[in-house]
């Protein structure tokens, strides 16, 4: 009797025990289907990305109208961006696309500083046409190699799960898969085109320039995830997965940490080496319907901003989509908005988590700055504008120049017929230095 029992139970745990891993095994597989899906949605939507830039730029060359050249420079940008974003997060171990991210992000801010100037009153120069006439030669080719990689991961069974499963240096990772060689192509070709020369204020095009906010001394490898899990989660970094880490050089040399969620999700933080500051991050994650409204969501950032150590900084403008805000932030010094010291904060609005930050215009800016006083008057700057302008603000702003110096200006928004401008006044000359239009849209506004 008692064998029968010791039998019986001996049964019952073999039986437990073979349905617990099969119940794990379908688990993992679960997963895996999971995360082979997002890599899958994010190489196609850097391809379509790629694409439309490329479809875009065409349409600039082919237009002679400055209102729709605004337009789809404008569109540019937001999808360089995008494509920038996207091809961040594939999980590629040991091969470094900086050099692609660099060029995607030029074609964005080029295209961007090209639709300010026409929307200031100046046309299409030689100069601009050759430049995107080059991004979208450029543009093309990227395309059609993305489309031949696509291509041979078909033919060869390539699964993104396998690249993101291999250890970083392991053997298995000496040659990249077929199907990755190609990415490999892409960045080279991408390290060997011409430095690009251009000025474009407000942007994030600051390369030949050094970092003056980086404070403090140089940070190891586990610092910056330390930093990196404390940035992101508060307190919390225990509930992130750290993947991989990596180096980034540029004007900023950082550590590149790549980390997995409480839910899957990817994030990618990259850490300054010197004095361990966060330039930005992301969260992949797939974002819900939104359950806030775009006030909760900038309560959200302030609250983000303050308990990282990010004081007195005032939000600008603020903009709607794939259900998250994304929200601009300026430094303030008593009355004088600091403009080239800038922060973005992403926030979902399905519970209010930040899902991204980015904070190079303010390393490259932040420092103690001895303002000058003012010579004009606040009334005396408000009289400098059309007469016909409604004005219904005026304040000191601290704004970058084409030539990189820094003018304390006064900002004075304005309307006409509906329209609004930000009208920037030399505190010192009374000259009109730069006039920007801001565009309300249904998410936010955008000025240019």
């Amino acid at each position: 009797m008692r064998r029968w029992w010791w039998a019986a139970v001996l049964v019952v745990a073999l039986l437990a025990t073979a349905g617990w891993g099969f119940w794990e095994r379908k688990n993992k597989t679960r997963l895996a289907f999971a995360l082979e899906a997002n890599y899958q949605r994010e190489f196609y939507d850097t391809l379509n990305s790629v694409e439309q830039v490329e479809v875009l730029l065409a349409k600039t060359l082919a237009s002679d109208s400055p209102r729709q050249n605004i337009i789809y420079l404008t569109e540019v940008w937001h999808r360089a961006v995008g494509a920038q974003e996207t091809l961040a997060q594939l999980p590629f171990k040991n091969i470094n696309m900086a050099a692609s991210r660099k060029f995607l992000s030029q074609v964005g801010d080029y295209s961007y500083s090209v639709a300010r100037a026409i929307a200031s009153g100046e046309g299409l120069s030689d100069a601009h046409v050759a430049q995107l006439t080059s991004f979208h030669t450029q543009m093309g080719r990227f395309g059609l190699d993305l489309h031949e990689i696509e291509a041979r991961m078909a033919r060869g069974g390539f699964r993104w799960i396998d690249t993101w499963m291999q250890r970083p240096g392991s053997v298995a990772q000496a040659a990249a898969p077929d199907g990755l060689d190609g990415f490999i192509n892409i960045d080279k070709r991408f390290q060997e085109l011409p430095t690009l020369v251009y000025d474009g204020p407000f942007s994030d095009h600051l390369a030949d320039r050094k970092p003056l906010g980086l404070k403090g001394p140089q940070v190891s490898r586990d610092e910056a995830v330390k930093i990196a899990g404390e940035f992101v989660d508060h307190g919390n970094s225990r509930a992130n997965l750290v993947d991989t880490v990596g180096e980034t050089a540029g004007v900023i040399p950082a550590w590149s940490i790549a980390m997995v969620g409480r839910d899957r999700e990817r994030i990618a933080v990259d850490v300054s080496k010197e004095g361990g500051h966060v330039v930005w991050f992301l969260n992949d994650r797939a974002i819900g319907q939104p359950r806030m409204t775009g006030e909760e969501a900038l309560l959200k950032a302030k609250e983000f901003l303050s308990r990282r150590g990010f004081k007195e900084m005032e939000p600008t403008y603020s903009i709607k989509e794939d259900n998250a805000q994304t929200i601009v932030f300026v430094a303030t010094e008593g009355d004088i908005a600091l403009y080239p010291d800038q922060v973005k904060v992403k926030v979902a609005l399905d519970n209010g988590q930040v899902v991204g930050f980015g904070g190079k215009p303010y390393l490259m800016s932040h420092r103690e700055r001895e303002l000058p006083e003012a010579v004009l008057t606040e009334e005396e700057a408000r009289k400098k504008v059309r007469g016909d302008l409604e004005v219904e603000r005026v304040r000191k702003a601290l704004i970058p120049l084409d030539t990189g110096r820094e003018l304390l200006t006064y900002e004075v928004k304005a309307t006409l017929g509906g329209d609004v401008f930000l009208i920037y006044i030399n505190a010192n000359t009374g000259q009109e230095e730069i006039i920007k239009k801001v565009i309300e849209l249904p998410g936010g506004q955008l000025v240019l």
